[in-house]
């Protein structure tokens, strides 16, 4: 998880620094000037640090599913062939975007 961290982090600054370049070669300096600059700047980090947060939370979500369905998920599975006269073999977890 650590190397996701740290590759946001790096994109985040290779975003603020490409921002600021080309913002001070003058095309996008035009009416408002350095304010619209700075609001640019705030908003693009912002949605950056919203974006890696979500990532992390999805992951986080993740490890916690299947850490926590593993005992269950492993016992049913074993109980579900015999049920069904072996025409499934297994249970695994499905997940849809929403969940």
């Amino acid at each position: 998880m650590e190397n996701g961290r740290d590759g946001y982090t790096h994109s985040l600054k290779d975003f603020a620094s490409n921002t600021e370049a080309f913002c001070t070669n003058g095309e996008l300096v035009g009416s408002g000037g350095p304010e619209k600059l700075d609001s640019l700047r705030e908003n693009s980090q912002r949605y950056l640090r919203v974006r890696l947060a979500t990532k992390i939370l999805r992951n986080e979500v993740e490890k916690y599913r299947k850490k926590s369905q593993g005992p269950v998920l492993k016992r049913a599975g074993a109980l579900f062939p015999p049920l069904t006269q072996r025409f499934f073999i297994g249970l695994e977890p499905d997940y849809y975007y929403g969940d």
